[in-house]
């Protein structure tokens, strides 16, 4: 399918890259890393940095921690939200995995809203302009993913084998 590439998701906050990521690396008998529990295990919380004001070190330790998983054995990666902000972090995920975008509409991310402005800490005190902005600013880097998958509401497991469905077809 993916031969040793990497299977790396990306998208919004939101979209199911670890609810997904963790049936899909089951499913491929695979390790699977969520960067933001990676990030972690370095002894701050992603809303301690947010908490300080440190966006710009957390991106760094985040670069950080995708390079150090890229070194690895053939993983499915569920990417931060932003982690493809970073130039570096980018070309070599476009290099050494297979960069997935999972894609949900707008309409969807406003819905939930509120359940992501209340756990996740970069959208604490943004406006919902705000957040649609960071969602088009973001949307932009997707784009350049090497598959797009529009993610559907209709479970996880559903969902993932729907995923997992393209990977198989993109050969």
């Amino acid at each position: 399918m993916t031969d040793e590439r990497h299977i790396a998701l990306a998208g919004f906050m939101g979209a199911g890259k670890t609810s997904l990521g963790s049936v899909i690396a089951h499913e491929l008998d695979r390790p699977f890393f969520d960067t933001d529990v990676e990030v972690e295990r370095h002894g701050r919380t992603i809303v301690d940095f947010f908490a300080a004001g440190e966006e710009a070190p957390f991106r760094a330790l985040e670069a950080q921690v995708v390079r150090e998983l890229l070194d690895g054995p053939p993983a499915v990666i569920a990417l931060g939200g932003g982690a493809l902000q970073d130039d570096g972090t980018r070309a070599l995920l476009d290099e050494r995995s297979l960069l997935v975008h999972l894609a949900v509409p707008w309409e969807l991310v406003r819905a939930e809203l509120p359940t992501l402005m209340a756990t996740r800490p970069l959208l604490q005190g943004r406006s919902e302009l705000e957040i649609h902005q960071l969602f088009m600013r973001r949307e932009r880097n997707y784009a350049r993913a090497h598959l797009r998958i529009d993610v559907q509401r209709i479970g996880v497991e559903p969902a993932a084998h729907q995923v997992l469905e393209h990977l198989r077809a993109r050969g």
